[in-house]
């Protein structure tokens, strides 16, 4: 896919404007666009946007939140429980209701280290990336959700490190979710047009 196409791609997606940016700076094609992305979040709200395979998609958001566990306090499980649940959804193990309770435990588990940053983070990081797996029939709320998965994990890095640590977070969530899905699977699903819901931007 040419660097044309994937404008073209991310307008109809109406990807948020630094992504587009980026994009037309870069001016390679898509192989190359989605070897060079340093940003695991705007891979996995792509990926997401585009159709790929729902359980590929909340395997790399969970692989994603994963790295912010680091964060959590000794002896909260919350938000570990919640992506151990959604990746066993990912594995056709367990249902949606499983993962949607799952993720109200991390959610208020987020609420509970309010006073603490990226422990609250970390947690969201885990909340987003089950909600991928518990709300992956409703498309707004899905792509928001795959990329909010990576951006709290570096949100969490942030809080602990600072901008650097939040770069470099971005950059180890996206190593992981090419590890799950290549640039043949966005644009084999683009081209199927599996999603035509209106989307929110990334």
């Amino acid at each position: 896919m040419t660097n044309a196409k994937v404008l073209e791609l991310l307008s109809r997606y109406r990807a948020c404007k630094e992504l587009e940016e980026w994009a037309k700076e870069h001016g390679g094609p898509l192989a190359e666009i989605w070897s060079d992305c340093e940003r695991g979040d705007w891979l996995l709200w792509l990926a997401a946007r585009a159709g790929v395979d729902r359980r590929a998609v909340v395997t790399a958001g969970c692989a994603c939140a994963r790295t912010a566990l680091q964060y959590v306090p000794a002896g909260e499980e919350r938000p570990r429980r919640a992506l151990e649940t959604a990746e066993a959804w990912a594995r056709g193990e367990v249902g949606r209701a499983a993962v949607q309770a799952a993720t109200h435990a991390a959610e208020d588990a987020a609420f509970a280290a309010a006073g603490f940053a990226s422990a609250a983070c970390a947690a969201s990081a885990a909340d987003y990336a089950a909600s991928a797996a518990a709300y992956a029939g409703y498309a707004a709320t899905y792509a928001e959700a795959a990329g909010y998965a990576a951006t709290y994990a570096a949100t969490a890095a942030h809080a602990d490190g600072g901008e650097l640590a939040r770069d470099r977070a971005l950059a180890d969530c996206a190593e992981l979710v090419r590890v799950q899905i290549s640039a043949a699977d966005i644009e084999r699903a683009s081209l199927k047009g599996r999603t035509s819901c209106k989307i929110q931007k990334c």
